[in-house]
């Protein structure tokens, strides 16, 4: 046998050429070393290779930098965005907490007043029997004052018709009404007890005034009018007056916005006033403005009142008359603005009181005697100091026993400052209340973008009834107000009383005396028969004196005025509508116009009526002489150089002392030459050292002059 591991034959195995082939396929042989030109060649190819790598690389590198640069740019818009929102935020947060603060606060102030309610509500149901004392008004407190009044007027009854006992003194008066209420109202409450009893209104011993019954409880009033119908029956049986009871009612404030005048509730049975703040009565149209506006209101208007004048003299103050009215007035002279004037009705008899401009602030007060009433005109310019003018104004309020105060004092009703407060906390010291409507909808100033109460009335008055209107009204960039005060009567139209002549009895008398006496011929004795006759037929008259005329003022004037005030009150809404602008400003410049059109050409035709009759020109000039008030519209008042005199009788001594002095004085002024030789005063050579005779000619026409004369 043949080994084939062991053979050791020299002889290939050819058998496996084929397979050894196979195997070392896979093996890399060395080659050989390459020429110079093939080495460049792949070198070339390698830095080729190279190349498109580090091409690519920084294609990718580029693009790689651009998706950062635009990610940088987003983060950065995210932050800035991260960062106003963080900012507003803040601002919110701000908000919510001074909110939360303002919350705080008024929610403390709010349990405030509800503890101070409840201890008020307790303390009113457990003293019934006892008098409910009158608490001092915190500085917002108005509700528990409110309902301290409502509980004291709750307890007293008015009685009507109890005739007044005619005693002398005042306390007896009281004592007699007292025991007669108590006895007349023991018919329908025998345990009834009066607590104090007052007459309401001033003693006439020739009328009988409603007498105010207060009892100890609320209970007792109740009773007494639920059956004051059945004591109405017991009382005729005890005597024949006709005694009525009825409610003590409570005095309200009314309220109303008009855009014209004609809309405004009035009532004849009550005084009247007007508050305007006019910025330049002397401005040319205004002062007839408001005498159109007097024309308007169906009742007399008794007060007008005008704050922000800008009279700056005596003589432009006298020139601003109204018709039947006096006109009062206080003026700055440092500077431009200010002002107040009051036009008061010649109907009620009045009376200059005071007058002061203090730091261009002013202070006009009259006094009206029948009503005992006192009217106020206040300005205080914006500029002013609050404590030194709430000082000064304190002391005039603190002489008023009676008195309603009108003024610009150009500090905001509706704001919560500090001035604002202690004004409101002064008014209340001095026994003032504001008739002012503190909401926003009854402003007296309204802008686009604010709407303010500057324009206050207030008063000390504690039982009147009072309606107040806000008017709409371009005159100024305020609004005009309208007060009514009842249960205060105006003076009744003044009569005149006078002597006539009764020509019948005249002619019966001289008939039977120049028959008896056969007088025919005798002039003399006629003509003192004729004397003695009329002297014994004279009669007394009385008439009531005619109301002042319309003259130029008529119904359209009218009716222009009141669509300018509501397109102004469109426009001060909407401030951009250009439309509405021109419609008001046209409706404006219609007005002034008219106005004074109307009236130049009133005057003009009269006049051209009568120029060829000297008969009818005399007529109409009596006619419009009688239109005008006979008596100075202008109270007593004399500026010397020693001050303002405003008593008659202080008046008529300097007069008397100018007028006994002039002589002496104009005589001293005389050039001594004249003194010693009055022949130099005729001679053609003497030389003039001074104008006193000399006058130089005029260069002016006087018919220039005069037409150059304003109407107004």
């Amino acid at each position: 046998m043949v080994s084939e591991s062991g053979s050791s034959s020299s002889q290939p195995d050819l058998s496996k050429l084929h397979h050894t082939e196979h195997e070392t396929s896979s093996i890399f042989l060395r080659k050989r070393k390459a020429p110079d030109n093939d080495f460049a060649y792949q070198f070339s190819e390698f830095r080729e290779e190279i190349l498109g790598i580090l091409i690519a690389s920084s294609r990718s590198n580029s693009e790689n930098i651009n998706t950062i640069s635009q990610n940088i740019s987003s983060i950065k818009d995210q932050l800035s965005d991260i960062k106003a929102t963080t900012e507003h935020l803040i601002t919110e947060n701000n908000n919510v907490k001074s909110q939360i603060t303002k919350l705080t606060d008024t929610v403390k102030e709010n349990e405030e007043k509800i503890e101070a309610l409840q201890n008020e509500v307790h303390r009113l149901t457990s003293t019934q029997s006892t008098s409910l004392p009158v608490l001092a008004p915190l500085c917002h407190d108005d509700l528990i004052v409110e309902i301290q009044e409502r509980a004291e007027r709750s307890k007293n009854v008015i009685m009507v018709g109890l005739s007044e006992p005619q005693v002398d003194t005042a306390v007896e008066r009281l004592d007699k009404d007292k025991c007669e209420a108590q006895r007349v109202l023991k018919a329908v409450a025998p345990d009834c007890s009066v607590k104090r009893v007052q007459r309401l209104g001033k003693y006439d011993s020739m009328k009988t005034r409603p007498l105010k019954i207060s009892f100890a409880s609320q209970d007792t009033a109740k009773s007494i009018l639920r059956n004051k119908n059945i004591m109405n029956v017991e009382v005729k049986k005890l005597e024949t007056e006709n005694i009525t009871i009825t409610r003590h009612k409570v005095p309200t404030t009314t309220y109303e916005i008009a855009d014209n005048y004609e809309d405004i509730k009035t009532s004849t049975k009550a005084i009247n006033f007007l508050y305007a703040n006019v910025r330049s009565i002397v401005k040319r149209g205004k002062l007839d403005e408001i005498r159109c506006i007097i024309e308007t209101f169906p009742t007399t208007l008794h007060i007008v009142v005008l704050t922000e004048t800008w009279i700056k003299g005596e003589n432009e103050a006298m020139r601003l008359k109204i018709t039947n009215y006096t006109h009062y007035y206080n003026y700055r002279t440092a500077k431009r603005g200010g002002g107040v004037s009051i036009y008061v009705h010649n109907n009620l008899k009045h009376e200059f009181l005071e007058e002061k401009c203090e730091d261009n602030n002013h202070f006009l007060w009259i006094h009206l005697d029948k009503l005992s009433l006192d009217i106020g005109a206040i300005y205080k310019q914006p500029a002013a100091n609050v404590s030194q003018f709430l000082e000064l104004y304190s002391t005039h309020l603190a002489k008023r026993k009676r008195a309603i105060v009108f003024g610009d004092i150009n500090l905001n009703l509706l704001s919560r400052e500090k001035s604002t407060k202690e004004y409101k906390i002064m008014l209340k010291e001095n026994g003032y209340k504001l008739l002012n409507k503190s909401d926003k909808e009854h402003c007296t100033r309204e802008t686009s973008t604010s709407k303010t109460i500057l324009d206050h009335i207030c008063t000390n008055l504690p039982d009147n009834t009072f309606h107040m209107a806000i008017i709409e009204s371009s005159l100024s960039d305020h609004k005009q107000i309208y007060l009514e005060v009842n249960r205060i009567q105006p003076e009744r139209p003044k009569k005149l009383h006078y002597e006539a002549v009764n020509y019948i009895k005249l002619y019966e008398t001289i008939r039977q005396e120049m028959t008896s006496a056969n007088l025919m011929n005798e002039y003399k004795r006629l003509e003192d028969l004729l004397q003695k006759s009329i002297s014994k037929d004279k009669v007394m008259k009385t008439k009531l004196q005619n109301a002042p005329k319309a003259d130029w003022i008529n119904k359209d004037m009218i009716k222009s005025i009141n669509i300018r005030n509501i397109l102004w009150h469109k426009l001060k809404q909407n401030p951009k509508d250009e439309e509405n602008r021109n419609k008001f400003i046209q409706q404006r410049n219609f007005t002034r116009r008219y106005m004074q059109t109307t009236k130049n050409q009133y005057y003009h035709n009269a006049f051209q009526k009568c120029e060829r009759n000297p008969l009818n020109m005399w007529q109409l000039i009596n006619s419009l002489v009688a239109n005008k008030p006979r008596s100075s519209s202008v109270p007593s008042k004399l500026n010397t150089p020693l001050g303002q005199i405003t008593e008659t009788k202080d008046i008529s001594e300097h007069f008397n002392k100018f007028f006994s002095n002039i002589g002496s004085q104009l005589a001293s002024q005389i050039p001594k030459e004249y003194h010693d030789n009055p022949i130099n005063i005729l001679s053609k050579e003497r030389k003039s050292t001074d104008k006193l005779l000399h006058f130089e000619p005029a260069t002016v026409s006087v018919k220039t002059s005069v037409k150059k004369f304003r109407t107004d």
